[in-house]
């Protein structure tokens, strides 16, 4: 099944390499979750007239049913990341460690835990103390 998807580049000219890299991640989603809608993808170069660091921004927005997941990559001091294709496989990371945590809520397969961080099945039956039943008949 084929997604939606759309790529953006701000402040920078993309080229038909860097929509390569983009489409094979978003398959890799797809193949790994496959109720994605749409894929939305933002690559921001920095403005030249910065002093320090050259760092992209890629911002991935996946709808999945029911919900919008965002995954903003940013790492202005990561040297690495002045790589855009580098900065790119990150978000993508990012964006499937974040799907993997959407799709265990849907399988149901997360602990849930109450305010003081109880596990809510330790909690669900009250604390009744055992009591013994006199089964004798005192008639």
């Amino acid at each position: 099944m084929s997604i939606n998807s759309r790529v953006r580049f701000q402040n920078m000219d993309g080229s038909s390499s860097l929509d390569a890299a983009i489409e094979k991640n978003i398959e890799k989603l797809q193949r790994f979750y496959g109720h994605i809608i749409s894929c939305d993808v933002s690559v921001e170069a920095p403005h030249h007239h910065q002093h320090k660091g050259f760092a992209y921004k890629v911002v991935i927005k996946l709808a999945v049913p029911g919900e919008t997941l965002v995954v903003s990559h940013t790492h202005g001091d990561n040297p690495t990341h002045e790589d855009c294709y580098v900065a790119i496989n990150d978000a993508f990371r990012s964006a499937r460690r974040r799907l993997q945590d959407y799709a265990r809520i849907q399988r149901h397969q997360v602990k849930r835990h109450d305010a003081a961080g109880q596990r809510l099945s330790a909690i669900a039956e009250p604390d009744v103390p055992d009591q013994e039943v006199d089964k004798t008949d005192n008639q």
